[in-house]
């Protein structure tokens, strides 16, 4: 099988997202969009839009079966992040998902 797309462009987004996601500031607003790869844009409206969430990454996977999100972390009316992600369903949660999943990013079966 080949490589997954990284999560997160670049480790410094990825840790700077991480620090977000456990900040208790009540002006911080995350908004994830799915990513439409094809026309290159973000598919609105938000599928979600609150507060910070250590568990975002999770519940885009699980009740959204992955894919490609574009999340925006707002504090106030300044920009923190932009950053696109890419989640890749559970194969054992959800095995026809993550079967989607694989042609849609070509990856060959082991």
């Amino acid at each position: 099988m080949s490589k997954p797309p990284p999560m997160l462009s670049n480790n410094r987004h990825g840790e700077k997202f991480y620090q977000l996601m456990s900040d208790s500031d009540p002006r911080l607003r995350v908004y994830a969009y799915r990513w439409d790869r094809h026309n290159r844009r973000r598919v609105a409206p938000a599928i979600y839009n609150g507060g910070p969430d250590p568990r975002l990454l999770e519940l885009l996977r699980e009740k959204h079966n992955g894919g490609e999100f574009n999340l925006i972390v707002r504090r106030g009316e300044v920009m923190e992040l932009s950053e696109m992600v890419t989640v890749v369903p559970s194969p054992r949660k959800q095995p026809e998902a993550f079967d989607s999943y694989k042609r849609e990013f070509g990856w060959e079966s082991p």
